[in-house]
């Protein structure tokens, strides 16, 4: 599905930026050298001479270094945005029928994915090793080593991999239909219900540190239950998301707008530049 952003006029304070070290730039060079260095090392322990289980062990812990470096540096270069958000954004699907505001696929799978193949990897080099050198401690055939790679460890770690884009993918934001309300965020799921039983609408802030930046998140209370979801899963600003939701909560009769979700969006913008702001910002 196509995710499109929609600019809403900001409601409340915009959130802090995490703060930066003095010398990014020593880190982002101190990483590329272990990086190099763990990789050079690994290499030269698997390949380099006869490969013994000490060998492929250490060649995978070294490994493993080098790959979290790099990954450190990705991170640096390309930062991840997944509880940040740009002030009035609402990140929503174009999707007929219902407004559904949700972070994009692609946003949320690439860091998880390099990380899970990273752990899958070092995980599975690592169990060989290990069970390299108890065949050779009780006389095993490594034969028997490769079957049980194959036919154990192979599935698992594919099926942890799917498993983890499952997950991902399944977090799907708030979506708002003339006729109710639903969502699904960070395990958390809010069944299908109607607006009527939709109580308030709320945003929590978690204040910034030196390590991180401001968490914000938005709750919704229904007769069913509390249920939250972060500006990660969102993919907006939870002050604008919960405007939207709001708007249509108050205004019944607007609610048929929700099948064309610009429309629908285009409709809560002009309200609030008329001067409505939502309960919250009238308080």
């Amino acid at each position: 599905m196509i995710i499109d952003r929609f600019r809403l006029p900001i409601v409340g304070d915009p959130p802090p930026l995490k703060p930066e070290s003095r010398s990014p730039t020593v880190r982002i060079l101190g990483a590329c050298a272990v990086g190099i260095l763990g990789g050079v090392l690994s290499i030269a322990l698997i390949v380099g001479g006869q490969l013994t289980p000490k060998l492929l062990f250490m060649g995978t812990v070294y490994g493993v270094i080098a790959y979290f470096c790099w990954g450190r540096v990705m991170m640096a270069v390309w930062p991840s945005k997944r509880t940040m958000y740009l002030p009035g954004s609402v990140s929503y699907e174009q999707q007929s029928g219902r407004l559904r505001m949700r972070t994009p696929l692609a946003a949320k799978t690439t860091f998880v994915a390099f990380w899970a193949l990273g752990l899958i990897g070092s995980g599975a080099s690592s169990t060989v090793a290990l069970c390299w050198s108890v065949a050779e401690a009780t006389g095993w055939e490594k034969s028997w080593i490769r079957m049980g790679l194959v036919s154990l460890f192979l599935p698992l770690g594919i099926g942890i991999l799917i498993s983890t884009f499952w997950r991902v993918r399944t977090t799907c934001g708030v979506s708002l239909a003339p006729t109710s309300i639903c969502g699904q965020a960070e395990g958390m799921r809010l069944e299908e219900v109607p607006w009527e039983s939709l109580r308030a609408a709320s945003v929590g802030e978690t204040p910034a540190t030196k390590f991180t930046p401001l968490f914000t998140s938005l709750r919704l209370t229904t007769d069913r239950g509390a249920f939250h979801a972060s500006s990660a899963a969102l993919g907006s600003d939870p002050h604008s998301v919960r405007c939207v939701i709001e708007f249509f909560q108050q205004h019944p009769e607007h609610r048929n707008a929700l099948e064309d979700p610009r429309a629908a969006l285009e409709l809560v913008r002009n309200a609030m530049l008329s001067g409505w702001r939502g309960t919250e910002a009238a308080a």
